[in-house]
């Protein structure tokens, strides 16, 4: 998938999103939100790491299998893209923009 087309389907999918809770998109309450799900999304991330890793209680490995940790990730990075409609950022350019300082940095 092009990342045009990723921010389309993003832009599909949260649509859907702000029917359900009844938030505007680019709204204040909404890009709130959104910042407090991406918290959310990061700590269940840690979460299926710590478990694939073994460093979680008896009761969490239980419950874990071998997707979590892509599952989670996959979930983070819905979000943080959701965010980043609702702050009426171009993805593509941003993304290009940050691996071009990455690349700088480390002589890329």
């Amino acid at each position: 998938m092009e990342i045009k087309e990723l921010q389309k389907e993003i832009e599909r999918h949260d649509v859907l999103v702000q029917k359900h809770f009844r938030e505007e998109a680019g709204s204040e309450v909404r890009v709130q939100n959104l910042m407090l799900k991406i918290g959310e999304e990061y700590g269940e991330l840690c979460e299926a790491v710590l478990a694939r890793r073994g460093a979680q209680r008896k009761v969490k490995l239980d419950k874990a299998n071998e997707s979590d940790v892509g599952d989670e990730l996959a979930d983070l990075i819905v979000t943080a893209l959701a965010l980043a409609v609702n702050l009426n950022l171009d993805i593509e350019k941003i993304l290009k923009d940050e691996l071009e300082t990455v690349h700088g940095r480390f002589g890329g």
